[in-house]
């Protein structure tokens, strides 16, 4: 048990270590000895199944993807080579594309991950 903080029962001295018996202060010989716990393994597996679970969507998934990130890219265009009503019009239509798209994703996104 060396090394983790302790207090005496009796008095609630802070002790040097868990060794340390009897108390200092009034010699009484139970003591607490303070330990923490911490559950990472289990997050960080479920993270890893997370992880697995969303590579193999992707994989599934991928025309969903590369639409949306090729959509993301020809509304450059419109801001390049248009001006005016044509140039907004062609716009908003890839933005509420990608919107529609991005949102579909999204959600598989968190339904898998809730599994």
């Amino acid at each position: 048990m060396s090394g983790f903080p302790a207090t005496c029962d009796n008095c609630g001295y802070q002790l040097r270590d868990a060794d340390e018996t009897p108390c200092p202060n009034c010699g009484h010989t139970q003591r607490t000895v303070h330990m923490e716990a911490r559950a990472q393994v289990g997050v960080s597996a479920r993270l890893s199944m997370t992880i697995q679970r969303l590579e193999t969507e992707v994989r599934k998934n991928w025309p969903l993807i590369i639409t949306l990130v090729i959509c993301s890219l020809i509304s450059l265009v419109p801001a390049y080579f248009l001006s005016g009503l044509a140039s907004v019009g062609v716009t908003f239509f890839f933005i509420i594309l990608s919107t529609v798209l991005g949102y579909y994703a999204i959600t598989r996104v968190i339904t898998i991950t809730k599994e």
